[in-house]
């Protein structure tokens, strides 16, 4: 099942959003595409054993990567 997140680019950093994606990959698919307007991300082949808590995780930490890059 695919489970999928959408980032605002004017909140979240789109590098951030991207190295979030990429921390995460061990435990999932995950395809990103940017758009004018937001990023979403599309989670497949979840692990079992994460998925109940793998997108907040996810949002969380790019949430974290994006504070950091601005400073």
């Amino acid at each position: 099942m695919a489970e999928t997140l959408h980032f605002t680019r004017s909140l979240y950093a789109p590098e951030a959003v991207q190295e979030a994606a990429r921390a995460f990959g061990h435990l999932a698919t995950i395809d990103v595409s940017q758009g004018e307007d937001d990023i979403a991300l599309v989670a497949t082949d979840i692990d079992p054993e994460v998925a109940h808590v793998l997108l907040d995780e996810l949002a969380n930490h790019a949430l974290v990567l994006t504070v950091q890059a601005r400073g």
